[in-house]
């Protein structure tokens, strides 16, 4: 499944300690960048070959024709990454500009398929297109649950990515102790969370927000309001709630009365219904609005229709307010565009009336109906909608300078729609995925946990016209209303210090990092009148300072948070980036670990600690650097985990199903597998070649896919022994399986220092074959003279002589090792101590080491 994970074929995030080693290894890496477009342009000239290589790297102009592809994008998306990598530096500016785009309800799997929707609406394969903001440089993870909810809504969460403090479902713009419904503790000043919006406007900057929703709704009103229920719109609304709306002021009334609000020059949506006379309510706030700014002396404008926005005199309107439906505005792909703005167009027009200010601007952006489309079910406006938010986004970056205008795009939370079975490449997005082998009935591409979409049975959905943009998508749960998700969304930030925002973080981090970078706010900022760095404004803690919200209590303190952000943000700034060469690289694979996996470990494993969990950190979250991969195939919209290793071990997309070759090798064609010019070498292999010693760690057989792309070159992933071959009617003299290749590869695998897992069944003879290939491994390093160790027992690894072991195979089970939690006899090492085991051996070698641990 490609659910809760980046862009299209599940992308999983990337954790990286340290920097690649740029400055030693330029010649280097600038003879392999050119080898790669030198393969490109030699061996990728046809249609059928840019589909083997998988070179839909980034291509922007696809539809120009394939077969200029030289021209278009180079082989290996290194290319692409290394220069990135290598020409920018970090900008330390003050940011005289901050734009927040909120994608409401926008998780990774949204990403992942509005990817492959964009793509294959302008007729490519889909997978690998780029969204507008995937092209910035930074990228982080937010945690998104709120004080009283492990799964978020867009109130509380509003609350946190713009006012920085963590609060109760169903409130906005006030702290944790403001339960739902509580008018009296709203009115408290005392309980209410300011937004960056406001420090904005405090610092003299022009702010401005624009949605697709109701300007009332959540998202939105995060910039403004305070309030103890979210469905308090309107005073029509109060009313119904048995209040009065002259002391508990709806969330319109503070929009036109009361600060931040009343000072807006840009308010752009929908709601217009929420300010107009009701039944119960005579009040007229758009009236109130206009005799407010005419009191002023001030040039404004009120509009209502597309052509309206697109007439606007930019240059005699300081105030502009635009509500263009009496609701939400109609999703794009059903709304009349004589009537109805765009996203982009709204966003544009904003910019310009904000640019006026030479003090600079804050502007928040929600694609907000994205989240509507989700709840019902209907990816196809979902996605739709995503697009039409990329759109707006690439608006703001044409508009604007990247060395003064800091860009953050972000989501408030994620939605339970997945991608999941084994589609080919290319294969509609919103077609079947596969068949089951169960009932025999398709199953969908995209499907839902829950919600409107759910079956009562069983049926051919082929039968239905899931091209229909109303079409309902399969969900497991039958729910009025499908639910959001608490899994960590992504973080996408471009301009004045825009590598804050990496890493894993609270969502309550999000806007003191834009605070910082723009000096507004009561926390730390940048020093003012300078736009060199900040360092000189306070004092630094320890760089092995790192914040953990241990909440023994639901913490209704908005100190609590505000405090733990700030901490979180000296950490940040205190960090040195390591520039120099690595001299020893461990890559570990989480295998099938997706973002929702992660998530939910962390509440595991805190709730095992007696905490509520979600605070947790998992060690390698505590890592400065997050990024997003990309994981689809040369011919699969999600992956297997063969040809993945592939691309993650050697550089090179493949074929579902293949490993450690390229994309003219199919499934089972072994006389392709031989051929050495189709083989695709490892980081592992050009360790070894740079002297450095080489292992391998798993928890599965070592002749599993993930540890056999280390070293291994096969048709079938499946082929992991002689036996396994000569069942498949094959030689293993001929066809060599992944054992052999273990085993037998004298140059390169025969050369790994360690080998820790399971599956010493591969290895020995079987009824058809008589090889035994740990006897081989043994005999092989007798001839060479070294020191080596067999084992198979966790007493062997935990009495090894690591100073008299040059190399070890430690097979410690037939099959896979058995879950950590079933082993109740303790009778297998863990992955930790095989781990360590295999560092000590490794550290060993001066000239440093690559380890793979599984």
């Amino acid at each position: 499944s490609i659910a809760s994970t980046i862009l299209f074929v599940v992308s999983t995030s990337v954790l990286m300690r340290g920097l690649p080693g740029v400055d030693g290894c330029n010649a280097t890496l600038n003879s392999r960048l050119a080898a790669s477009r030198s393969l490109a342009y030699n061996n990728c000239l046809s249609d059928d070959d840019v589909d083997e290589f998988g070179l839909m790297i980034g291509a922007r102009d696809l539809n120009r024709g394939r077969k200029k592809i030289a021209d278009d994008f180079d082989f290996h998306p290194q290319v692409q990454n290394f220069a990135r990598l290598n020409s920018r530096s970090d900008d330390i500016g003050k940011a005289k500009n901050v734009i927040m785009f909120l994608g409401d309800g926008m998780s990774l799997s949204t990403l992942a398929a509005t990817r492959a929707y964009l793509g294959q609406m302008e007729g490519r394969p889909g997978e690998e297109t780029v969204l507008s903001f995937e092209e910035f440089p930074t990228v982080g993870l937010s945690k998104t649950y709120c004080i009283d909810s492990q799964v978020a809504d867009s109130a509380c969460s509003a609350t946190a990515y713009l006012g920085g403090v963590k609060a109760n479902m169903y409130t906005i713009g006030v702290n944790g102790r403001v339960n739902l419904n509580d008018c009296e503790a709203m009115l408290n000043s005392s309980n209410h969370v300011t937004s960056i919006l406001q420090w904005s406007q405090e610092a003299g900057k022009s702010t401005g927000i624009v949605t697709t929703t109701r300007i009332t709704h959540a998202s939105p009103s995060g910039t403004y309001a305070h309030i103890a229920n979210r469905n308090w719109e309107g005073p029509e609304d109060i009313i119904s709630a048995g209040l009065n709306p002259a002391r508990c002021p709806s969330i319109a009334q503070q929009l036109i009365k009361q600060k931040p609000g009343r000072d807006m020059q840009v308010i752009f949506g929908g709601g217009l219904s929420k300010f107009q006379p009701t039944e119960n309510s005579d009040e007229d706030l758009i009236e109130y609005w206009k005799n407010e700014k005419a009191e002023r002396g001030a040039k404004y404008s009120y509009v209502t229709r597309r052509n309206e926005l697109n007439q606007l005199d930019i240059h005699n309107t300081d105030y502009a307010l635009g509500l263009f439906n009496t609701d939400h505005l109609p999703y794009t792909m059903q709304a009349d565009p004589e009537i109805y703005p765009s996203l982009e167009e709204m966003t544009r027009s904003a910019l310009k009336i904000l640019k006026k200010n030479e003090r600079g601007f804050f502007l928040f952006v929600e694609g907000g109906r994205i989240d509507h489309a989700h709840h019902s079910t209907k990816a196809h406006l979902a996605l739709d909608e995503t697009v039409e938010f990329a759109k707006a986004i690439q608006a703001a970056v044409e508009m604007t300078d990247e060395r003064e205008t800091l860009i953050v795009v972000t989501s408030d939370h994620g939605h339970t729609m997945t991608i999941s079975g084994y589609p080919t490449r290319g294969n509609d997005i919103f077609g079947i995925a596969g068949t089951s082998s169960d009932d025999g009935f398709p199953y969908a591409t995209l499907s839902y946990a829950n919600g409107l979409g759910y079956k009562v049975a069983r049926y051919d959905l082929t039968e239905d016209d899931m091209a229909d943009p109303d079409y309902l998508f399969p969900a497991t749960v039958p729910l009025y209303s499908e639910t959001h998700d608490g899994t960590d969304v992504g973080i996408f930030a471009r301009g004045p210090w825009s590598h804050l925002f990496t890493g894993v973080m609270e969502q309550h981090v999000i806007p003191h990092l834009m605070a910082f970078a723009s000096c507004v706010g009561n926390g730390f900022t940048a020093y003012e009148g300078t736009t060199s760095s900040c360092y000189s404004c306070f004092h630094i803690a320890g760089n092995e300072f790192h914040t953990m919200f241990v909440a023994t209590i639901k913490c209704p303190n908005a100190l609590f948070w505000t405090t733990g952000a700030q901490e979180t943000l000296r950490h940040k700034l205190s960090r040195t980036p390591l520039k120099g060469k690595a001299k020893n690289v461990i890559l570990f694979l989480g295998d099938g670990m997706s973002i929702s996996t992660l998530t939910a470990s962390r509440a595991y494993l805190g709730q095992m600690d007696g905490f509520p969990g979600e605070e947790t950190v998992l060690p390698f979250e505590k890592f400065p650097t997050v990024g997003l991969s990309k994981t689809y195939c040369v011919d699969s919209q999600v992956p297997d985990s063969a040809c993945t290793s592939t691309a993650y071990l050697g550089g090179v997309k493949g074929n579902i199903g293949t490993i450690g070759v390229n994309g003219r090798v199919k499934k089972n064609d072994c006389e392709a597998m031989v051929n050495s010019t189709h083989h695709v070498s490892s980081i592992l292999h050009w360790s070894q070649e740079a002297g450095k010693s080489t292992g391998i760690v798993t928890t599965t057989r070592v002749t599993h896919a993930s540890p056999a792309g280390t070293y291994a070159h096969t048709a079938n992933r499946r082929w992991e022994s002689p036996e396994d071959i000569i069942c498949a009617g094959l030689d293993p003299k001929k066809c060599p399986s992944i054992a052999q290749q273990l085993c037998k590869d004298y140059i390169y695998s025969c050369r790994f220092h360690v080998i820790f897992g399971g599956g010493r069944s591969k290895l020995l003879p079987s009824i058809h074959s008589r090889e035994d290939l740990i006897k081989y491994w043994k005999n092989e390093k007798d001839k060479r003279g070294v020191k080596y160790r067999y084992i198979s027992r966790k007493k062997d690894l935990s009495t090894l002589d690591i100073e008299d072991t040059d190399y070890v195979l430690g097979l410690f089970k037939s099959s896979h090792l058995k879950y950590k939690l079933q082993d109740n006899e303790e009778k297998y090492p863990s992955l930790e101590e095989m781990t360590k085991t295999a560092i000590n051996i490794l550290k060993k070698n001066e000239n440093g080491f690559f380890l793979f641990v599984e």
